[in-house]
Parts: structure tokens; sequence; C-alpha cells
């Protein structure tokens, strides 16, 4: 009897269980039984939401930890105006963008000169390929041009320096008979300033005084006693290097009225000898002396009608 009465208690309580499950089932959206087993996850899913529910815990657990931290730090605290902090933000956008643009635009002109520079390079090994080449040549370029010498004396200078310390060593002899022994005419070795080329300047060696000086510091008639023996010499020089041509003839215009007396005669006396070497001398001057000398003379008188050309002989 005891078993019995147990049993239909053990009935009993099993069915209000199961009237209150089917409750639940249908509280939570479960027409039966089957679609509740359905809906069951596995062990393992079940693991996983847990994981995630822990972790969301501690996740909300942490912010609103730092949620209070913050309140803490904001209270009191006035809320910043936004609109300016977008208005800088704005102009500091369009700063980015110009600097972008600029920094665009040195990457394009750095490209260029990487292309520039390699070129260059091309250049430079190609010129040092020419120089090699020429560099004999370019020596011996300098070396006439006269820019690698002390004495700044170009090759040309050189040759003309030659021919005029011949013309000199000509013009000396005639120049020391008309100054009585006083001037000797020398080319100068001092260098030319600025940069000028040097070797065909002329001094003047005053035996009086034994120093040198500048042809400049001559007199008149001194300056033209030295043209003449210059111009004397000079024709002497031609000839001697020239085979077959003969200089015969001279004219002298002018420069006898700057002669005192005794520099007159010692001039007509030098022309008077080249005279005697079968030398035509011609002669344009307006001094009386002169003319009692020349016995051939060509003679022109101006008037109002005109001029009249005549000539002289003795």
């Amino acid at each position: 009897m005891q078993s019995v009465e147990f049993q239909k208690q053990l009935e009993a309580s099993y069915d209000k269980q199961k009237e209150i499950f089917l409750a639940k089932l249908e509280k939570y959206g479960f027409p039966d039984i089957a679609s509740y087993q359905n809906a069951r996850l596995n062990e393992e899913n079940m693991r996983k939401l847990e994981a995630e529910v822990i972790q969301f815990k501690e996740y909300y657990q942490f912010t609103n930890q730092r949620m209070e931290e913050l309140e803490e730090l904001l209270r009191g605290k006035t809320a910043p105006d936004l609109t300016l902090l977008r208005e800088e933000l704005n102009k500091l956008e369009v700063e980015k963008h110009t600097v972008m643009q600029r920094k665009q635009a040195i990457e394009l002109e750095y490209q260029q000169l990487l292309k520039v520079k390699d070129k260059l390079i091309g250049l430079q090994s190609e010129y040092q390929k020419i120089a090699n080449q020429y560099y004999d040549i370019g020596e011996l370029a300098d070396l006439a041009r006269g820019g690698e010498n002390s004495k700044k004396l170009s090759f040309e200078r050189y040759v003309l320096a030659t021919f005029l310390d011949e013309i000199l060593l000509q013009a000396n002899v005639r120049l020391d008979r008309m100054t009585d022994h006083r001037f000797q005419l020398l080319r100068s070795e001092e260098l030319a300033k600025r940069g000028a080329q040097s070797g065909l300047d002329l001094e003047v060696l005053d035996h009086f005084t034994g120093r040198k000086r500048s042809v400049r510091t001559l007199s008149g008639g001194e300056g033209f006693k030295a043209a003449l023996s210059l111009a004397l010499g000079m024709a002497d020089i031609i000839q001697s290097h020239a085979g077959g041509v003969q200089l015969d003839t001279l004219f002298i215009d002018e420069g006898f009225g700057t002669l005192d007396e005794v520099s007159l005669e010692q001039a007509i006396e030098c022309l008077k000898d080249l005279q005697q070497d079968h030398r035509v001398i011609g002669v344009i001057s307006h001094v009386s002396q002169l003319k009692e000398e020349i016995k051939a003379k060509l003679t022109i008188d101006s008037s109002n009608e005109g001029s009249i050309a005549s000539f002289h002989i003795g």
C-alpha cells in the first residue's frame, strides 16, 4: 500500500512539473518539446557563449570603471567649443593639402635633378676623356698664349720681341749719334699690369743719370729722335730679313720743328748718312734750316687763287 501511495505522489509531482515546463516553453515561444530540443546548444557552443558572457562582463566592468574615472576628471570642466576646433581642423586640412602639393612638386623636381645629375656625370666623363686626349695640345696653346709663364709673354710676342731686339740694335746706333751718346733704347723686362701681356714695352737708358725710364718721359725733340731711330732701324731689319726687298725710300712727315738747333743738325747729319747708302729720303717740313740743307725740293706755295707746286734743285 505504501508503494502505491508513493507512486501516486510521484506521478502527481511529475504532472505538476510538466505543466510548469510546458508553461515556460509557451512563455519563451516554444510550441512543443521538440522545438525546444532543436533549439538547445551543444556543450561546446555553451562553453563559448559562457566565455563570451564572462568577457563581456569583465569589459563592462572595466568600461564602467573608466567612465567613473573620466567623470571624475571632467567634473567642473567646461565643454570645449567644437565650432572653433572644427574651424582649426579645416584650416589644418587646407595647410596639409598645400604641404602635400608642395611635397609632390619637390619630389618631381628631385627626380628631374637626378636626371640632370646623371647627365652631368656623363658629360663630366666625356669631358675628361676629351681633356686627356687634348692635354698636350692645351699645354702648347697655353704656352703660346702666354698665360702659363712668369713673364706673361705669348709666343707671338716672343717672336715680335726678338725682332724688336734686332731693331733696337740698329736704332741705338743712330740714336747714340743724335743724342751725343746720352740715350739708349731698351726693351722693358717689367710685367704689364692688369693682366696685359708684356714683352714689347720700351724704356730709355739715360747715360747721364745711369737710370732707366719710360720712353713717355722723353721731351718732344728727344721723342722725335727716338722715333726716327726706330723707323730707320726697322727699315734696316726688314731689308735684311726679306731677301731681295729694298727699302730705298723713306718719308718723314714733320717733327723737326720740335728739335733745338743742335738736335736738328744731328738729325740732318743722320739723314745725310742715309743718302750715302743710296736711299731717297723725303722730308715734309716747314723748318727753314732744313729747307736750306735739302738740295732737291718740291715747294708748295698757297694763295687766294690756289696752290702752286714747283721743283727746286740746288
